[in-house]
């Protein structure tokens, strides 16, 4: 109790008085260095090195990447033990929150990329950032996590989760990850399905979409995404059994919608992807409808926003046929997924998404919702009369 409220209270001051503690860091270093030894539960442990880390944030561009790579090397050397022990004949069970659990050592990775900041930011011209040989150094070490660990959920998940913040640290001056990256996702998510290969996935667009030489590589990314994906959820109770599927892979389809619209717009799987949506419409789960609506949201959105790009009025004329060919269906999948099966709190997004499509095409819409609700209407009348 004593090293935990110690630790808190040292986090405190680190976040608070950095210049003064900067002149502290090797003793600070030796501190992380015994830090197991303390018996610290994981979010202590994380939260110190989180103050540490924000320390580091205001030193020279110099001292920086070794500062970081100090910090680093304290949790990987052990993380190569524990992978190591995990690679042997006789593997050991993993005990959670045990100095063999490799979150352990992964969790405090993702603290230290998810807030070290460089308070003069990213040099210009140019110049690598503080932290790239760091995390390029460190991909190795991940990828082998990725591979070692594929069946191990909890332990990918978090892989996925300090890469997240590797990445989102350097954004593209990671690009020499990239291939390889994507290369082992979709081996991954053909082999094991896991839905975190999608989100770490809709990163990669939302860092990398902005380099038009990295948009085809991408969108080759998702399509080989597209067939593991329906092959969960086609199958019996396939939605409701893979709710975090759905989420991520139409988080995944909108972020392309955000940042490279046009080039996905014309690819030749996004029609699947429509029905594929069309059938989550229904599925009862927050998270993952939210991301069906957002995604169709975002698709109607796109046609009439930033209009002053030159890519504008090709998006748009797209997006209306799609509208005209996908939008009677999208009305009726809504208002019967609003009436029969899902909970209110979906009806804003629901709403939202309606509005879209008025915006677009206001009489076709009033014809659709009054073909649906005349339907609708009958077959409760059918229904009564049965009973």
């Amino acid at each position: 109790m004593l090293f935990r409220s110690s630790a808190t209270a040292l986090q405190a001051i680190c976040s608070q008085c950095r210049g003064r503690m900067a002149e502290h860091f090797t003793g600070l270093i030796l501190i992380l260095e015994q830090i197991d030894e303390y018996n610290l539960k994981p979010e202590a442990a994380n939260g110190l090195i989180k103050g540490v880390v924000m320390i580091i944030s205001i030193m020279g561009q110099d001292q920086l990447c070794g500062a970081v790579e100090k910090v680093c090397l304290i949790q990987v050397t052990p993380l190569n033990t524990v992978m190591a022990a995990a690679s042997s004949a006789t593997p050991p069970k993993i005990v959670k929150h045990s100095t063999a659990d490799p979150v352990l050592y992964l969790d405090r990775l993702s603290a230290v990329f998810r807030h070290v900041q460089p308070s003069n930011g990213c040099p210009p011209g140019g110049t690598a950032h503080p932290c790239k040989a760091v995390v390029e150094g460190l991909w190795p070490v991940l990828s082998r996590g990725l591979h070692l660990y594929q069946d191990d959920v909890r332990v990918t998940e978090r892989t996925c989760r300090t890469i997240r913040f590797a990445i989102r640290c350097i954004g593209v001056q990671s690009s020499s990850l990239l291939q390889p990256l994507v290369t082992q996702l979709v081996g991954l998510y053909e082999a094991k399905g896991h839905s975190c290969y999608l989100y770490l996935g809709s990163i990669l667009v939302d860092e990398y979409a902005s380099e038009t030489g990295c948009i085809p590589g991408l969108l080759s990314m998702l399509q080989a995404f597209i067939s593991p994906t329906y092959g969960l959820l086609a199958a019996k109770g396939g939605l409701r059994e893979h709710p975090d599927t759905v989420d991520d892979f139409f988080r995944l389809n909108a972020r392309f919608l955000q940042r490279a619209p046009m080039p996905y717009l014309q690819t030749e799987f996004l029609k699947s992807i429509l029905e594929c949506a069309l059938l989550s419409s229904a599925l009862e789960h927050r998270d993952a409808n939210a991301s069906v609506m957002k995604f169709f949201y975002d698709l109607l959105h796109a046609g009439r926003t930033r209009e002053d790009n030159p890519d504008f009025e090709a998006r748009s004329h797209l997006i209306r046929a799609l509208h005209s060919e996908y939008g009677g269906k999208l009305v009726d999948s809504l208002v019967r997924a609003a009436v029969l099966t899902l909970p209110s709190y979906t009806y804003q997004d629901i709403g939202d998404v309606l509005h879209e499509c008025l915006q677009h095409d206001r009489p076709s819409v009033c014809s659709w919702l009054e073909e649906c609700l005349k339907t609708l209407q009958d077959s409760q009348e059918i229904g009564r009369a049965h009973v």
